[in-house]
């Protein structure tokens, strides 16, 4: 399994419980420190991965490096997201880009190559999202667009995994 935002709370806890049920994990954060903590406490199951993963190139290693370790992949946990509060009248495009390059931009590029990675043997496919997708909340408009994005990218990339084993 690849998880990204892995280096704290609900992504260390995915990596944990896969590993407590028999994965072994990649675990992926732009964090090295908080990351290396992770993964020495979870144990040689866990692979530490450090990468941004709004960096193409990085969610493609990240998949390269899950499928040389084990061979395959089969799943993939997109966690790793920011959520920074600011007004709508307060934005500005460093803060915008921000929040698409990691919550909406990362998930489709690791997506994209773990797709890939999963064609011929299929794989399962868990995206976080969140509530504010479907029902903003006051001075988090970057974060509650690029959640109601990444529902959106998610129920497009099923039409066409589905059909390939990959859920």
């Amino acid at each position: 399994a690849l998880v990204t935002g892995a280096a704290q709370g609900i992504g260390a806890a995915i990596s944990e419980r896969l590993i407590a049920d028999g994965a072994n994990v990649v675990a992926v954060d732009v964090n090295e420190a908080r990351l290396a903590a992770v993964a020495q406490r979870l144990g040689p199951s866990c692979l530490p991965f450090v990468a941004d993963i709004a960096d193409e190139s990085a969610c493609a290693a990240a998949v390269d490096a899950t499928v040389r370790a084990y061979g395959r992949l089969d799943v993939l946990c997109a966690h790793a997201g920011v959520a920074e509060p600011r007004g709508f009248l307060d934005e500005d495009a460093d803060h915008w880009r921000r929040h698409m390059s990691i919550n909406v931009d990362g998930a489709f590029y690791c997506m994209l190559h773990a797709s890939h990675a999963m064609i011929g043997h299929g794989g399962s496919m868990v995206v976080t999202a969140s509530i504010n997708g479907f029902f903003v909340e006051e001075t988090m408009t970057s974060y509650n667009v690029s959640k109601g994005a990444l529902l959106t990218l998610v129920r497009s990339a099923a039409i066409d995994l589905g059909r390939r084993g990959i859920r």
